[in-house]
């Protein structure tokens, strides 16, 4: 009986376990419906909660959507439903939102740019408590720091904040997240050290730090017990690693710690890991003189990169034991360590891999046989691996999977077989740098990049027709092809084309440019190509590196060049036979950073217009934004070899591939261009080389070449260029190479630290030049040499400089404009001022026409001798007057009236003579009358013309009227007024003037006013003080001097 009960309750509880799941279903998907409430018809519709909803809302007005990534978030009634939004995940019983993913590649349809999402995290998605997913990865937030806040939520198990640009320090605070089990902050620009916080997250699986700017030493990260991948690597962590950083890392299965500045320190020698690993990189550490001994413990190891590792003793070896319980390994990269393989010729791997690199290991001089097991490869690269000889046959036919093989820089031999069937996917093949031979072989339709570069190929290039893949390079450069270009030569599948340093001749065919052309590269320099550029090349918009030199092509540049190909970066065209001007639409493209139109036949000027190369004209760029390899093609480590450009760097010619994108050069000699150098050529702050040698190029170096400041080379050698070397030349610190020679500058040579340290042949063949390192200037320094100096040694005393023209400013305007100001104000002031300046010009005026008529007439009284003495005998008979008129009338034969009025006389230049005159004319005290006025005035024109011209006349009469005259002379009244006693008594006639008018007065003698400095001087200040005064104080001093009765207005105007 209880047996009987036993097994009814064991067939009951068997029943009852079978329903549990299908109740645990029907509960589920009535929570999911309740949670959803989505379908049409349903009584109870249940919703997101109305405070996370909102919380998101708030979330997304900070955000800049890019792609209608949240489209599906809104506030209308169909929209409330926040469970169904895109990105949001909630829980099916509690309904919170629990995941948040707005990650690159949410919601695909709408998610197709890697940052969808911009602007800010908002603070509002603390609302979000139950949180336990969070993805921002690929989003923008560059120059935020990771938001302090996101550490709050408690239950975070996952959070990836990758590619989002943050920048600042890891937050300790991370360390509290207890709950975490993925951090991903890897591709953003952190910076500081790894938080020790970060050990107390033991449940953490996931911990990625890599490509940041992290610093500092590796902390021992002992509390992460359940990690499984730890990702450092692309930092900049430093120090020495030992077994104590992984001392209880038991579950770990990945280790990278690539690309940092660490140490790998085992103080036991026989360590075994806690850990077994899957993938270990260690590229870039420093791993010690051997290879690590601890690795063969790693049995399930599928993944070993030590490339780099610094593995370098005395003899480096790898042997088979170190690979004996490697079972798993798939991907195998021990490149640039220098080891020395050590295996018995019938060994066998254990392992069978995908990826073998052994770049710069030493695995000659033939190639081991145990790569033949290796049947499963895809990639394999043996460069510089010290191999030659033959390649054997099974080589070529390895693995029907690979798709990359490298054998460059080695010293295989023969010939290429046919390639076309013995590659698979888009081969990359690579045999460069060897002395492989014979004809091109054929190659697979498909190949992605072919490099046969320096080796003896020979004949036609027609094999590159068979190339069809997109997005093709190809390098054939340096060897022995001929022939012309073949006709099925199409650019629309290659991007890089190399065919220089060959023999091939004839014209570039126009159908280069056919149809589409998606050419980015074409070095086609150095061959024996004739005819003109084609004109379809027009077509080939984004070429950027375009070398046809060393050819015998002709014709004009073609204006398309710059019109139709904006991205141009380098063109050089040199070594050709191209003629006439350089065409204006050459300085379209503003990204031109290399231009060598060197040894050709171009005339004219040269354009003023190469300001317009933006990467010349800016010296600050950085230097991915020139040749930028990724653009060329994705393989940039096969792009960097084939991009190259051959050009004249002192004094010879250099080949630039690698270090191409940091080189800005422009190179116009050997030509016959004519004219001065363009001013626009110093605003080239950038150029590193400037090349117009061997031209016909005249003028001045222009005075800002000084502001060239990346300038290294200059040579302006063999032009006629003239006038002085400008100072600012001094002033170029990176030149190291100049040639000035065969010109015709003068002066010296300027001061400063580099121009005296090059040779004196810098300098050569210009006659009039002078100073170190050239002989000693002779004359006074001239601006070349103290003043230049002086001028360097000036700016250190700028403040002075500046101190001293205020000084001399400030000087002027109180010293000079202070006083014309108060003179302008001050009339009182102003009439002494003129009156001390009249005396003095009066005092001056009267000296010098004494002293000029005395020295004048000196010889004019000598030849009157015999005549003054008759004179002075009639002189007792007939008395004073008759003396004097006989002495006036004894000389002219006439009237010594008239004489006296026209002023005809000789021999009135002695000094008793002119005192006699004063005296006879003694009219002080008298007022003439206007008929009496032309008289006087011609005595006063005479005296005028004696003082100025300095006895031009015949005849002189200086009258001074400062001379203290006697009492009036009656005889002399008497014979003004009409009546003379003559010598017999008898009445002579009245003398006749001019211009009666009895009823005008003037000033009984008027003064001369010759034209002199003081006059001039007086005339000037006086102009400029009826400007500064007013009209009103014009008009009244005229009026004022109108009124005078010595004085007349049209007497003092020519003053004023």
């Amino acid at each position: 009986m209880n047996d009987h009960k036993g097994i009814i309750a064991i067939k009951q509880l068997q029943l009852l376990l079978l329903l549990l799941p299908l109740l645990s279903s029907i509960v589920c998907m009535g929570s999911y419906a309740f949670v959803s409430g989505s379908r049409p018809g349903d009584v109870v519709e249940v919703r997101c909660i109305e405070r996370e909803r909102e919380a998101l809302l708030e979330f997304k007005q900070g955000l800049i959507d890019q792609v209608g990534l949240l489209s599906s978030w809104g506030g209308e009634e169909h929209q409330n439903e926040c469970c169904k939004w895109c990105g949001v995940e909630c829980s099916e019983t509690t309904r919170h939102v629990i995941g948040l993913q707005l990650s690159f590649g949410t919601c695909s349809a709408l998610n197709q740019e890697l940052h969808p999402l911009k602007g800010n995290i908002s603070p509002a998605l603390l609302q979000l408590q139950h949180l336990n997913y969070l993805d921002l990865s690929g989003n923008h937030f560059y120059g935020e720091e990771i938001p302090g806040f996101i550490t709050s939520f408690n239950k975070l198990e996952h959070l990836y904040l990758d590619y989002c640009g943050f920048s600042g320090i890891i937050p300790h605070q991370l360390g509290n997240m207890t709950n975490l089990r993925t951090l991903d902050l890897s591709w953003n620009s952190l910076v500081g050290g790894i938080p020790i916080s970060l050990a107390n997250l033991s449940s953490l699986l996931y911990l990625n730090l890599s490509h940041n700017q992290i610093t500092g030493l590796m902390p021992e990260l002992r509390g992460l017990i359940s990690l499984r991948e730890l990702h450092l690597s692309h930092n900049f962590l430093g120090g020495v690693v030992s077994e104590a950083h992984f001392s209880n890392l038991q579950s770990l299965k990945l280790l990278d710690l690539s690309f940092n500045s660490l140490i790998f320190n085992l103080t036991i020698i026989d360590w075994v890991p806690p850990f077994q690993l899957d993938v270990v990189k260690l590229a870039s550490c420093n791993l010690g003189p051997h290879f690590p001994k601890w690795l063969q413990t790693q049995t399930n190891l599928s993944y070993l990169d030590l490339s780099s590792a610094g593995i370098s003793g005395q003899v480096p070896i790898v042997s088979e034991a170190h690979f004996l319980n490697l079972h798993s390994l798939k991907v195998l990269d021990l490149s640039l360590n220098s080891l020395v393989f050590n295996s018995t010729t019938d060994w066998v791997p254990p392992f069978q891999l995908d990826v073998l690199k052994l770049t710069s290991c030493n695995l000659g001089p033939h190639l081991p046989k145990w790569l033949q097991t290796q049947s499963n490869l895809s990639e394999l690269d043996l460069s510089w691996a010290g191999i030659s000889g033959k390649v054997p046959k099974w080589l070529w036919d390895l693995s029907p999977r690979l798709q990359y093989l490298n054998l460059s820089h080695n010293h295989f031999s023969g010939s290429v077989p046919d390639l076309s069937s013995k590659f698979s996917g888009f081969p990359i093949i690579d045999i460069s740098y060897n002395n492989f031979s014979g004809f091109l072989p054929l190659f697979h339709g498909d190949s992605r990049v072919l490099q046969l570069s320096n080796n003896m190929f020979r004949g036609s290039t027609s094999s590159i027709c068979s190339i069809h893949a997109p997005g093709g390079l190809l390098d054939f450069s340096y060897n022995q092809l001929s022939g012309p270009l073949p006709n099925c030569l199409s650019m629309e599948k290659i991007n890089v084309l190399n065919l220089a340093n060959n023999q091939i001749y004839g014209e570039i065919p126009d159908r280069l440019g056919q149809s589409e052309c998606w050419i980015q590269v074409l070095l086609v320099r150095n061959n024996n190509l004739s005819g003109e550029l084609p004109s379809n090349l027009k077509n080939c918009y984004l070429l950027a590196v375009l070398d046809v030199g060393g050819n015998q092509l002709t014709g004009n540049i073609p204006p398309y060049l710059g019109a139709d190909l904006p991205y141009l970066q380098v063109l050089s065209l040199r070594h050709n036979e191209f003629f006439g001007m350089i065409p204006p639409e050459l300085c379209y493209p503003n990204n031109i950073q290399v231009l060598d139109l060197s040894v050709n036949n171009m005339s004219g000027r040269i354009p003023r217009c190469f300001n317009n190369y933006t990467s010349l004209v800016q010296s600050n760029l950085p230097n991915i934004t020139t040749i930028d390899m990724f653009l060329v093609y994705p393989f940039n480590q096969h792009s960097a070899d084939v991009l190259s450009a051959l050009v004249y760097w002192r004094g010879k010619e250099e080949e630039y591939n690698k270090t191409l994108r940091f080189l800005k050069l422009i190179d116009l000699s050997n030509n016959r261009f004519v004219g001065n150098i363009p001013k626009e050529f110093s605003l080239l702050k950038g150029l590193i080389s400037l090349n117009l040698s061997r031209n016909h190029l005249t003028g001045n170096i222009d005075s800002g070449i000084g502001q060239m400041q990346m300038l290294e080379s200059l040579d302006l050698s063999r032009n006629q260029l003239s006038g002085e070397i400008p100072i600012g030349m001094a002033e170029l610190s990176y030149l190291a190479d100049l040639d000035l020679s065969n010109n015709n500058l003068s002066g010296s040579i300027p001061t400063g630290i580099q121009l005296q340290g090059f040779s004196a042949s810098a300098y050569a063949g210009n006659n009039e030049l002078c100073g170190p390192p050239l002989a000693a200037c002779l004359a006074s320094p001239g601006p070349g040499t103290t003043s230049q100096a002086t001028g360097l040694v000036g700016k250190e005393d700028s403040k002075f400089d500046m101190v001293f023209y205020i000084c001399v400013v400030l000087g002027f305007v109180v010293g000079f404009w202070g006083v014309i100001v108060v003179l302008a104000l001050k009339r009182s002031w102003r009439i002494a001022y003129f009156g001390f300046w009249n005396k003095i010009y009066d005092w001056l005026y009267v000296t010098t026409t004494v002293y000029i008529c005395n020295k004048t007439w000196m010889m004019k009284l000598l030849q009157t001798k015999e005549v003054a003495t008759r004179s002075g005998a009639a002189a007792g008979e007939g008395g004073e007057e008759q003396q004097l008129a006989e002495v006036a009338g004894g000389v002219t034969g006439g009237d010594s009236r008239t004489a006296l009025a026209t002023g005809d006389g000789a021999g009135w230049g002695s000094k008793m003579h002119r005192r006699a005159l004063l005296e006879y004319l003694d009219l002080s005290g008298n007022q003439l009358q206007a008929s009496y006025i032309q008289a006087l005035k011609s005595l006063s024109t005479v005296a005028v013309e004696c003082s100025y011209f300095f006895s031009h006349a015949s005849t002189c009469i200086c009258v001074s009227p400062f001379v203290e005259l006697p009492s009036t002379s009656q005889s002399f009244n008497s014979s003004i007024n009409g009546t003379s006693s003559n010598s017999t008594g008898a009445t002579s006639q009245p003398l006749e003037l001019e211009d009666s008018a009895p009823n005008s007065i003037v000033p009984l003698i008027e003064r001369p006013r010759p034209i002199f400095p003081i006059a001039l001087m007086r005339a000037e200040v006086a102009f400029w003080l009826v400007i500064a005064t007013s009209f009103t104080d014009f008009f009244e001093t005229a009026a004022f001097l109108s009124k005078s009765p010595n004085c007349s207005l049209n007497s003092i105007m020519p003053l004023i």
